[in-house]
């Protein structure tokens, strides 16, 4: 048992801000609020010399990371002719996209699990106070991983490269990227936030007197 104690230990302070990190990444791609605040802010519509609205571009984007949409592929209907709204490379790009986020979901829930029984283990056996430490380290190795997670996205976003024509080109700018990475950042912080509370709320040791 001291060897599933010390693995336990390890877990935690591991997968706590991975976790929360996930979870709040799952959120932000899956949802069309980023995409909304992003497009409306940046005028993509406008850009694009297109009828669209930035919502409607944004529903689409949330339904396409949803699997409501099997395909990225936007259709834009006029009297004269019908366009296509994204190139092949777009295509490309999200459903690469969507395969990660999908496969980071299911990492999530595996990471979510362990910590949970993790909790339970030290819980149970009454070394709350060893539960409680590995929170605090959770939170050290969270700011470790987001240093990592602003300076590899940065470095692959800097040498991205899309057709002259494609969306991604116009769309995909530093700013929306850092803006993402920051909205990340404060999600994955307030959830680990909730989940450090609810842990050190049932961990509290026992009173003597009342």
């Amino acid at each position: 048992m001291k060897a599933m104690a010390h693995i336990f230990f390890v877990l935690l302070i591991l997968f706590l801000p991975i976790t929360a990190t996930l979870a709040a990444e799952n959120a932000l791609c899956r949802a069309p609020d980023f995409y909304s605040y992003e497009f409306t802010k940046t005028e993509v519509s406008g850009k694009l010399d297109s009828e669209v609205g930035d919502k409607e571009l944004a529903k689409f984007f949330s339904d396409f990371m949803c699997h409501k949409t099997d395909v990225f592929l936007y259709k834009q209907y006029d009297k004269e002719a019908e366009t296509e709204f994204f190139t092949d490379a777009d295509g490309v790009f999200m459903a690469k996209f969507r395969f990660w986020l999908d496969l980071f979901t299911g990492v999530l829930a595996g990471t979510a699990l362990i910590s949970f029984w993790g909790c339970l283990f030290f819980i149970r056996r009454d070394e709350k106070d060893r539960l409680r430490f590995a929170v605090k380290l959770s939170a050290a190795f969270y700011l470790v991983l987001w240093i990592g997670i602003f300076v590899v996205t940065i470095y692959f976003h800097s040498g991205a490269s899309f057709p002259e024509e494609a969306f991604f080109r116009l769309a995909l700018t530093s700013g929306i990227v850092r803006e993402w990475l920051f909205a990340g950042f404060l999600c994955s912080g307030l959830i680990l936030g909730i989940i450090a509370s609810l842990i050190w709320k049932f961990s509290k040791p026992a009173r003597m007197f009342w």
